[in-house]
């Protein structure tokens, strides 16, 4: 089985739990192959950072990389809204 090729998009920050974002990206993305990577604890505030990274195939290619990143950081902000718990702030690439 060859090996998959993930291009990252963006950096997500939340206190949500890593299964919780996941799992929201899969139900929001469906067609897409997206994993998180933890980066780095966010010192002091109990949030994590996670690389959002999607498998270069089909939809997720690089020309539409950026496109592709504001979706989904539309729509996993709008899951985890800032004004409640495990709030998702996004940094773009």
């Amino acid at each position: 089985m060859p090996a998959k090729n993930f291009a990252a998009l963006g950096v997500i920050i939340s206190s949500a739990p890593r299964t919780a974002l996941l799992a929201a990206l899969q139900q929001l993305r469906p067609q897409l192959d997206i994993q998180l990577q933890e980066i780095a604890p966010v010192i002091g505030t109990g949030e994590t950072g996670y690389r959002v990274e999607v498998e270069l195939s089909g939809e997720a290619t690089v020309p539409h990389s950026i496109d592709l990143w504001l979706q989904i950081k539309s729509a996993v902000m709008a899951k985890f809204p800032a004004d409640k718990p495990n709030a998702v702030t996004a940094i773009d690439p």
